[in-house]
């Protein structure tokens, strides 16, 4: 290196070198002299700049992710260093496009004045739930297997039904099935595995079970035979019974109603199946056997019967030959059953009865027959009436006319004025009877004045009743005959009939 030789004393000629700097070489320099007193002069001396660091940044942004069918770029990319260096390049991914784990990375080579750098980050991409629609079944039983069904789409809507198991869904006989699974699994890495319950239903078929009546040979009793059917599907093993049959009543006859119950169903296949009635009917015959001739009378314990009292019947069955009857007798008064009995040793039987009404019943015992016998029938006319004239309960004389009118007709009243006539019935068990329709006529019969009539005439009230009405409180009948309209001196016989059928006649005069 060559230098300018000193002047004493010194001064400052910075101002006349030039340096010229180049990096990482031998850099130059060159004094020129501007004042013309100096040697102008030049040299070369080493300089070294280094290269700055780079700083290389991946950052993921948002999150969490899940997989979408397409690739997912989250990251962005940042270079910085001195001098200003500032980069934003796109990142370079790998696995990004599945589910699992994926990288985002960069690497930056660097520049003349920067040294390279380099940054990578991991992100999850979670899995993703499968559409399904898993669709139940409800149907009624046929024989046949039932499998719900469903579908799997994903999450670009690409099929994925062929990864939806259903099998445990799959069933043949009736009843509810709550918990049937159903079972996703994924076979492409990129869905959740998940399962669902569905209520499945296969309803019991409707069962119709049909009777054929089997004739029969009269045996006294009402016993019948049937044979069963159904409609059940072929193949089916169950097999169907009943409780009883029985015909309507035992007597001889073609196409007799047979009633069949306790019908059920039993075997392996009889759960598939809701059986629609326990009951039903069908038609047999009943033929005769050789047929003995009977006959039979009817007696009554008490022919009139009061209201109330208990009175028996008694029917006598009688064959042509021997031996005695058997069977039953059946009780009617008119159409009405009143009960029924089966004959004794004797060939009779019997039924008591305290509950008839007021009025003739017409009671009939009718034999159904009995093996070997034929049926027979007979009746009488049974009359139940009030307690007659004469009965009295708790001082109270029923069946005739009470004071103020006297029993024997010699009674005289004011003509003009009121007379009332009052009575009481009784039943057996000394009830007083108010029963509307108690009464069924109210008439003048005789008048009596010198020369008797016998023409019956209607009789005037003095109140609005215009027939007699029920006193609850005295618990009689009454009438308030009105005389006004009659003659003085006469005597007046009056007759009310009740509905028993009998009378009660009175009389009185007038003055």
């Amino acid at each position: 290196m060559t230098t300018s030789k000193p002047i004493s004393p010194p001064e400052n000629l910075t101002c006349l070198l030039q340096i010229l700097i180049f990096k990482d070489s031998s850099d130059a320099w060159t004094f020129t002299d501007a004042t013309g007193n100096y040697n102008d002069a030049s040299g070369t001396v080493h300089d070294a700049i280094a290269p700055a660091p780079s700083t290389t940044v991946v950052t993921i942004n948002g999150g969490p992710f899940t997989y979408t069918g397409a690739a997912i770029t989250p990251a962005t990319v940042t270079v910085t260093g001195a001098g200003g260096l500032s980069l934003t390049p796109n990142p370079v991914y790998a696995n990004n496009l599945n589910a699992g784990t994926a990288t985002a990375s960069y690497t930056y080579a660097g520049d003349a004045n920067h040294t390279g750098s380099a940054d990578s980050k991991d992100f999850a991409i979670a899995k993703a739930n499968a559409t399904i629609t898993v669709t139940p079944y409800d149907v009624t039983y046929d024989g046949n297997g039932h499998t719900a069904t469903g579908k799997a789409t994903g999450v670009n809507n690409e099929d994925l039904t062929s990864e939806l198991d259903l099998s445990d869904t799959t069933h043949t006989n009736a009843s509810d099935y709550p918990s049937d699974q159903w079972n996703f699994t994924d076979l492409t890495g990129n869905y959740n595995n998940t399962n669902g319950i569905v209520l499945d239903v296969i309803t019991a078929r409707a069962l119709t079970v049909t009777a054929t009546g089997v004739n029969k040979v009269y045996d006294g009793t009402t016993n019948a035979t049937v044979t069963l059917s159904d409609d059940r599907l072929s193949g089916d093993t169950f097999s169907d019974s009943y409780a009883s049959a029985s015909f309507a009543d035992p007597s001889v006859g073609d196409n007799k109603l047979v009633t069949v119950t306790g019908i059920s169903i039993s075997g392996p296949d009889a759960g598939n199946y809701s059986l629609q009635d326990t009951t039903t009917t069908t038609t047999a015959d009943i033929t005769p056997p050789p047929i003995t001739t009977t006959t039979t009378s009817v007696a009554s314990s008490a022919n009139p019967a009061v209201l109330g009292a208990s009175v028996t019947f008694t029917a006598t069955v009688t064959a042509s030959v021997d031996p005695t009857p058997t069977g039953t007798v059946t009780f009617y008064d008119g159409a009405t059953p009143l009960g029924t009995n089966t004959l004794d040793g004797s060939g009779q039987a019997t039924f008591s009865t305290s509950a008839l009404a007021i009025g003739p019943h017409n009671i009939t015992a009718f034999y159904g027959g009995g093996a070997g016998f034929s049926s027979s029938s007979n009746s009488l006319t049974q009359v139940v009436q009030y307690e007659p004239a004469g009965f009295v309960c708790g001082g109270n004389p029923g069946h005739t006319i009470l004071p103020p009118i006297k029993v024997d007709g010699t009674s005289v009243f004011k003509q003009g004025s009121t007379v009332p006539a009052k009575f009481q019935v009784f039943d057996a068990n000394c009830n007083s009877i108010g029963t509307p329709g108690v009464v069924s006529s109210f008439w003048l019969a005789q008048v009596i004045n010198g020369t008797a009539s016998a023409d019956t005439q209607t009789v005037t009230s003095t109140t609005p009743d215009t027939s007699f009405r029920w006193d609850s409180t005295a618990k009689q009948w009454i009438f308030n005959i009105s005389t006004k309209s009659l003659a003085k001196n006469a005597t007046y016989v009056f007759t009310i009939t009740l509905n028993d059928g009998t009378t009660i006649p009175f009389g009185f005069g007038l003055k």
